[in-house]
This record gives C-alpha cells, structure tokens and sequence, in this order.
C-alpha cells in the first residue's frame, strides 16, 4: 500500500501538469513571506522613529476638541496647561510691506496659566515673517510692523504659539490659521 501511494506521489510530481500546484504553491509561501517582512520592518521603523512633539494640526473650529485631547494626554513631565485662550483677529491689513497692521492684534488672556509668544508662517513659503515678544498674562499686542517685508497681496499664515513656563521654556505649541493682507 506505500508502494502504490509512493508511486502516484512521484507520478503526480513529474509529470507536467502535476508541478504547476508545487509552483503556485511555492510562489504563495515566497509572497506571504515577502509581506510579513515587510509588515515587520513597517513595525521597527515606527517603533523607532521619535514622534514630534509639536502639534501639527492649525486649530479650527472642527478639531479644537481633538487638539484640547491631545494637550491632556500629552505626556511629559512639563506642566502643561490643559486649556488656554489667547483672544485674536483671524484676518490682518497692512497698507503696505513695511508699515503696522491697520487691525491686528493678540491678547494673552489674564486667566492663563502661562506667556506665551508667537510666530507667523507664511504657508506659501514656509519663512518665519515675524516673531513676537513674549506676552505675559493679560497683555496685548496689537498694530506691529512684520519682520519681513511684504510685496501687494493676499498670504494665508499660520501663527505658532509657543507656551513658555517662567523661565520661558516651551511648553507646547499650538497652531492657528489667519490672512495676512497687504493692500500696496
């Protein structure tokens, strides 16, 4: 009874139409062992890569609850504060590149927990156009002159806000959409 099994065994093996199974399943292992390395090297390289620390996300009225989730579980041994309210135009005119805003301003509200100070991003080119001061609890800032001068025209920015502890460490950062326009 082995005999006969042994011998449909190697007919079936040789012959032509029996090594396409052999081939096809052969090719089946070779492909499923090709994705699991590839699933595998997908795990170590995000296991090792550093997540940033800064939030990526401008603040809009769609994901400000994600973005508050993300400052609470925030993990780090900083005091973070778990809500923080600046108070902000989202639109600024300036008559031409060099002169102060017509209308811009930023309030650093007194009921914070920290200062804060901020840059803004032209989005087109991704420079820094200004840097401001840092605002302590309460301040305002408001009719300042741009850092970079600024042909005719209409620029989305993004404004980063950089929370600063006393000895102005950052915090965390949080990022919020404006237009800057420039009418000459």
């Amino acid at each position: 009874m082995s005999e006969l099994n042994n011998g449909e065994n190697s007919t079936r093996m040789s012959g032509k139409g029996g090594s396409k199974p052999v081939v096809i399943g052969v090719v089946v292992v070779i492909a499923i062992l090709v994705a699991t390395i590839v699933v595998l090297v997908g795990k170590l390289n995000k296991n090792t890569k550093e997540e940033p620390k800064e939030t990526k996300d401008v603040v809009t009225a769609e994901n400000v609850e994600e973005v508050i989730d993300e400052w609470v579980n925030e993990s780090n041994d900083k005091h973070v504060p778990q809500y923080y309210t600046i108070t902000q135009n989202t639109e600024w005119t300036f008559n031409d590149g060099s002169s102060p805003s017509n209308d811009a301003y930023v309030t650093n509200d007194a009921t914070n927990e920290s200062p804060v100070y901020f840059d803004i991003i032209d989005d087109d080119t991704g420079e820094t156009i200004y840097s401001s001061p840092v605002l302590e609890l309460g301040a305002k800032i408001e009719k300042f002159k741009l850092d970079k001068k600024l042909d005719k025209g209409d620029y989305n920015c993004t404004l980063i806000y950089h929370l600063v502890d006393d000895e102005q460490n950052e915090l965390t950062t949080v990022r919020v959409g404006t237009i800057i326009h420039v009418l000459n």
